[in-house]
């Protein structure tokens, strides 16, 4: 966890519990098709390469962004539809704006 030197705690899900309560799962049509194909093609001809999958990787795995409150309320989801399927940031930056405004 110290890789990541962040001021806040952060929530490591290795055997993936709330991975299955927030309903994320794999998904193999998801993962391997032509749109996936280009977007990391992309990816890599833009010189961004080092920031797709590592060696040992579950590539089938559907990811999300969440929000966590710390008394645990959930204040935002976004699951995954696709591989590269994440909101912006500003949609979270509104969120978190609107939660503390409550």
């Amino acid at each position: 966890m110290e890789d990541f030197k962040v001021s806040f705690p952060l929530y490591l899900d290795v055997e993936r519990n709330l991975y299955r309560k927030f309903g994320l799962r794999r998904m193999l049509k998801a993962s391997f098709n032509l749109a996936i194909f280009i977007y990391y093609a992309d990816a890599v001809m833009a010189g961004r390469g080092d920031r797709m999958a590592y060696s040992g990787d579950d590539l089938t795995v559907m990811g999300g962004d969440f929000i966590v409150d710390s008394s645990g309320k959930l204040i935002f989801a976004h699951p995954s539809k696709e591989q590269y399927d994440r909101p912006y940031v500003a949609k979270l930056l509104e969120a978190l704006r609107q939660y503390q405004s409550a």
